[in-house]
């Protein structure tokens, strides 16, 4: 696309299409970019939903560019003072004040998903949650309707985490647990994930897990759970213990269980563990070898990848890649976080991307009793990374 073109496109379009080519081109002309986000914005009414939309990608451009003028990534934050937006919160107040303005007109959901996620990006949660419980109780969108910052909440996960998860289905070992291993990476999926990525994670963890051990819990194996053990024994030098549990669920329903509740099951996981893990996606391809992810941990608790210049609590901690030195400290959060989890699986209100906001909300009761890595630079993001992904 032309310079020319994207003018043109961003004075006229709106929705997914104008911020879509307002961040594919913003990379390459973020000057002109700008300016013409600024002019299209100069024209819109005070109470039109239209300005809170520019506003908002001005705002993510800012922090962006701001960011790397610091020599500073936009995918991988190094503390969680990375955290929502640093240097561009002047042009967030002003999304937050524009959303305040036509919600208070408008009544519109949209507005108060925007005016709350702008509250995020700021750090004020106390004043994202207001919003967050209104849009709860009218159940606006599904993965709103499980985000949460409320203190009764939050101060109850604890406990929720000490009487277990009963209302699960039971985990049986689908493989003889292998003598202890100090250093496990676990992965969870189900048999239809297996059977697409198993090879490509087996194989490549085989030739570069640096003595590391694998562990899977594999959801749903139905009657193949022999033609699995099969392959699984190739590699069984390489391999932790292997744990299965059935959902009874269908696709849709499954698929948000699957991404969910790896993190209960990998909680429980840690209360047997004497070392560190690490939580991976499993369709993950070994590129190099995952020493230097291990030696991250020396001295620290918790491993998160941080991801800046975002504003939606499903986007602030991601959760492909989460490393634990088990402690009680550790074994709190990670306890939270199965807790939250639980709660909204018991109130059959699971989301796709509960799992990123139970990450980023529990740490608010637990960060300051934690010591946190954020992901090596190596881990992934290049040709030559540590971590691939197969898909």
């Amino acid at each position: 696309m032309t310079l020319d073109a994207a003018l043109q496109r961003i004075s006229q379009a709106t929705g997914p299409a104008l911020v879509a080519v307002a961040h594919t081109t913003a990379k390459q002309w973020p000057s002109e970019i700008l300016a013409a986000l600024q002019e299209r914005l100069g024209r819109t009414p005070e109470d039109d939903e239209l300005r809170v939309e520019l506003l908002s990608i001005i705002a993510v451009i800012t922090e962006r560019r701001r960011r790397q003028e610091q020599g500073l990534s936009v995918t991988n934050g190094v503390s969680l003072k990375d955290l929502g937006y640093t240097f561009a919160r002047a042009e967030l107040e002003a999304v937050r004040d524009a959303a305040n303005t036509v919600l208070q007109r408008t009544g519109s959901a949209n507005m108060a998903i925007a005016l709350a996620e702008s509250c995020v990006g700021l750090g004020d949660l106390a004043g994202a949650e207001r919003i967050y419980a209104v849009l709860r109780a009218e159940n606006v969108e599904k993965l709103t309707s499980c985000t949460t910052f409320d203190k009764k909440f939050h101060a109850a996960l604890g406990a929720a985490a000490a009487q277990g998860f009963t209302h699960l289905p039971q985990v049986r070992p689908l493989m003889e647990k292998a003598e202890s291993c100090e250093r496990v990476v676990w992965v969870a999926c189900d048999r239809r994930y297996f059977e697409i990525y198993g090879d490509w994670l087996l194989d490549s963890f085989a030739a570069r897990c640096g003595g590391a051990k694998l562990a899977l819990h594999i959801m749903d194996v139905g009657q193949e759970g022999a033609a699995i053990l099969t392959r699984l024994k190739l590699c069984a030098g390489h391999i932790h213990q292997v744990t299965t549990e059935e959902t009874g669920r269908t696709f849709e329903a499954a698929r948000a269980y699957y991404h969910a509740v790896r993190f209960i099951r990998f909680y429980e996981f840690l209360k047997t563990h004497a070392g560190t893990a690490w939580l991976w996606d499993f369709d993950t391809v070994v590129g190099d070898d995952i020493t230097p992810l291990f030696k991250a941990m020396t001295g620290n608790d918790v491993g998160l990848w941080i991801m800046p210049a975002r504003r939606e609590p499903r986007s602030m901690i991601g959760a492909g890649y989460v490393g634990a030195r088990v402690s009680p400290q550790v074994l709190d959060y990670f306890g939270r976080v199965a807790a939250y989890i639980a709660h909204f699986t018991e109130m059959d209100q699971l989301a796709w991307g509960i799992d990123q906001v139970a990450l980023y909300a529990c740490l608010a009761w637990t960060a300051a009793k934690l010591r946190i890595v954020p992901l090596p630079e190596q881990v992934f993001g290049r040709p030559d990374a540590m971590l691939l992904v197969a898909k």
